[in-house]
């Protein structure tokens, strides 16, 4: 767990310190805490069991494993427990413990399929209604008007509450930098505030800005490595190419124009500019996957980072797209990183290690480097996966 040691000049209440840390360690990219926040939340966890349940070709054991999580997730989450969502939640855990739990008679959740999916559906409806700003009233309710239970009560349930907020709006689309510059700009900011530090306002402001509606973004990346800038197209599936960029543009930093460079640029709805930017950067390479297989065999590259404004007019600034996977980096000295070499030689050079053995290895650390300098998310997995793939199949087994 890492700690904030600018807290300490903020007039913040127990509570408040709570949720500000929680919110600080569930974001950074390097703390412990950062790869614990929720993929599933009450919400995405239902909608993913409706699908798999519409699918014809599901297998028993895979709506099983979904709807034993959602009896985990549906027990755990405070913000269930608020007057909106308890009475619905105690039917549809009852419901799922018919169906899945671990006392679920065989055949349960086909004899139940009817009235378990009419359920979901209207529960699913309920939560996608109501369930952020009952996340929202639920926080501002334990952080500004506590109630009488036992502290330890109080701060479980901002925990809970807090991780169920993150999880929420990672799965619609904000990212850990961004989660973690609403952090450093709004609830803990890092330049003084002209004005006295107030915590109620500053949630407000974070509720304010997180419920703020969807926004069309207006997006340039520099591209390098093109053959032919001249006779590059300038349109290609919704993105465009310019040779030159507007004077409020050109500008910034990291803007400039050079030789075989083109900008690639779009209008974008995303939650934020940091999302925006991951979004359009995926258009992106997706184009130039097509455009390297079938027009230009140059190495092109796209920047990592892009100028990004309002679509409707505003101030531009650069930003490197969000590329933080959830994982503490661990500072290794010059004497550990020889000492894990050694024993890494030591290993793939042993007589008691096969030729297919040493193979493995060295694929593996290859594509783990591979996933690593990557900023595409399908990608690290699909790198990472195969890496783990080689180290666990053995000789003509599988995977």
């Amino acid at each position: 767990m890492k700690h904030d040691s600018r807290l300490a000049h903020f007039p913040l209440t127990r509570e408040q310190q709570v949720f500000v840390t929680v919110w600080f360690n569930m974001t950074h990219a390097y703390s412990l805490d950062s790869h614990r926040v929720r993929v599933m939340h009450a919400l995405n966890i239902l909608e993913e069991l409706l699908r798999v349940t519409s699918y014809a070709h599901a297998k028993a054991e895979d709506r099983a494993m979904i709807g034993k999580e959602a009896i985990g997730i549906l027990n755990a989450e405070a913000v269930l427990l608020r007057v909106r969502f308890a009475a619905p939640t105690k039917v549809m855990l009852a419901l799922l413990e018919k169906a899945y739990g671990q006392n679920a008679e065989k055949g349960g959740a086909d004899k139940l399929a009817a009235l378990l999916d009419s359920h979901l559906r209207e529960y699913t409806a309920l939560l996608s209604a109501h369930y952020l700003n009952e996340l929202f009233d639920g926080l501002q309710a334990a952080l500004l008007e506590p109630d009488v239970g036992s502290e330890q009560q109080r701060f479980n349930e901002i925990r809970s509450i807090t991780g169920a907020l993150l999880s929420y709006l990672l799965a619609r689309g904000q990212s850990l930098e961004g989660l973690f510059q609403m952090y450093r700009q709004v609830l803990v900011p890092v330049k003084p505030p002209a004005k006295p530090y107030v915590f109620a306002q500053r949630f407000d402001l974070l509720r304010r800005i997180v419920l703020s509606p969807i926004t069309s973004w207006l997006a340039y990346f520099a591209i390098d490595g093109i053959t032919d800038v001249a006779a590059f197209p300038d349109h290609i599936g919704g993105i465009r190419f310019v040779r030159e960029l507007p004077p409020e543009v050109a500008e910034l930093r990291k803007m400039n124009g050079r030789p075989r460079r083109l900008f690639a640029t779009g209008k974008i709805q995303a939650v934020d500019m940091r999302a925006a930017g991951q979004l359009l950067h995926e258009q992106i390479n997706r184009v130039f996957d097509l455009v390297r297989f079938e027009y230009d065999h140059a190495n092109i590259s796209v920047s990592d980072d892009f100028a990004v404004c309002r679509a409707g007019g505003g101030v531009w600034r650069v930003l490197p797209i969000p590329k933080v996977v959830p994982n503490p980096r661990a500072a290794v000295t010059g004497e550990e990183l020889h000492l894990f070499a050694d024993n890494v030689s030591r290993l793939v050079t042993g007589e008691r290690f096969s030729q297919e053995g040493r193979d493995r290895v060295l694929s593996a650390f290859r594509l783990y480097r591979t996933g690593a300098d990557t900023t595409n998310f399908e990608n690290k997995l699909v790198n990472w996966w195969t890496g783990l793939e080689q180290l666990a199949k053995g000789a003509g087994g599988t995977g």
